[in-house]
C-alpha cells in the first residue's frame, strides 16, 4: 500500500466541497464492492478501513498477476507504478495514456529482442524502439502487426499527438534517422523516428508497511 506523505492539494476546500468529494468517492467504492473488484475491511479502532484490490474477473478472488509467468509470446504490458503515481499522469489526457500504452508495448518487444540477441535486456520502461504510430493500430499495409496480435483501436493521429506530448515532458526521446540501430543498414521505407523510453527514471512511490504505519500513527 502506498500513501501520500504530504497534504492533498484540496485541503483548503470548504467543508461542503470536501463532503461532496467524500460522498463521490464512497459511492464509487460501493460500485467496485458490488462488482467484487475491491473488499473493504472495517478497522475495529475506528480508523480508516483497508481497501483490498481483488481480481478483475469480478469473482471476489485475490488479485493475481497475469504476467508473473509471461513469456515473449504473451501480450502483457508493464504499467509502472512510478508513472501512475507521478505528477505527469495526473495531468494526462487520452493521447498521453494511449501513447504510454503504445510505448510500453514497443518497450516489451524491444527488450525481448535484445534478450534474444545479447542475453541482456534493459529494465522495463527504458528500451529503445522504432515502431511507428501506424504499426500499433495496424493501418500501415507495409508494416502490419504479426498474426495473432490485436491492433489497438486508436487513431494514428491520437498516437502521434500523445508521443509528441510525452517527448515534450521528457518521458521519451525521439530522433529521426535513416539507419536501423540494430543492423546499421538503411531503412528501406525511408526515415523513421527512433524512440527511447525514460519512464524508469521516474521516482518510485514510497512503499510503506501497513502494520508499521498503524503502529506509528
Amino acid at each position: 500500500m502506498r500513501f501520500a506523505q504530504q497534504a492533498p492539494h484540496d485541503i483548503e476546500d470548504d467543508p461542503g466541497t470536501l463532503e461532496k468529494k467524500r460522498t463521490w468517492v464512497r459511492e464509487q467504492i460501493q460500485v467496485l464492492e458490488a462488482r467484487q473488484l475491491v473488499r473493504r475491511s472495517t478497522d475495529p479502532r475506528g480508523r480508516r478501513p483497508d481497501i483490498t484490490v481483488l481480481r478483475d474477473r469480478c469473482d471476489g478472488e485475490p488479485f493475481d498477476d497475469p504476467g508473473a509467468t509471461a513469456t515473449a509470446t504473451d501480450g502483457y504490458v508493464t504499467i509502472s507504478g512510478a508513472v501512475i503515481s507521478s505528477q505527469h499522469f495526473r495531468d494526462w489526457g487520452a493521447p498521453e495514456v494511449v501513447a504510454y500504452l503504445c510505448a510500453m508495448t514497443a518497450d516489451r518487444f524491444a527488450r525481448h529482442r535484445d534478450r534474444d540477441d545479447t542475453g541482456e535486456a534493459a529494465p522495463p520502461g527504458s528500451a529503445t524502439w522504432f515502431r511507428q504510430a501506424d504499426w500499433f493500430n495496424s493501418t500501415n499495409p507495409n508494416a502490419p502487426r504479426p498474426s495473432g496480435h490485436v491492433p489497438y483501436p486508436f487513431s494514428t493521429t491520437t498516437i502521434q499527438r500523445g508521443l509528441r506530448a510525452l517527448c515534450d515532458q521528457g518521458l521519451i526521446t525521439a530522433k529521426r534517422t535513416t539507419f536501423n540501430p540494430q543492423t546499421g543498414q538503411r531503412f528501406t521505407s525511408g526515415p523513421r523516428k527512433i524512440y527511447r523510453n525514460r519512464f524508469e527514471e521516474l521516482r518510485q512511490a514510497e512503499v510503506i508497511e501497513l502494520d508499521t504505519y498503524r503502529a506509528a500513527s
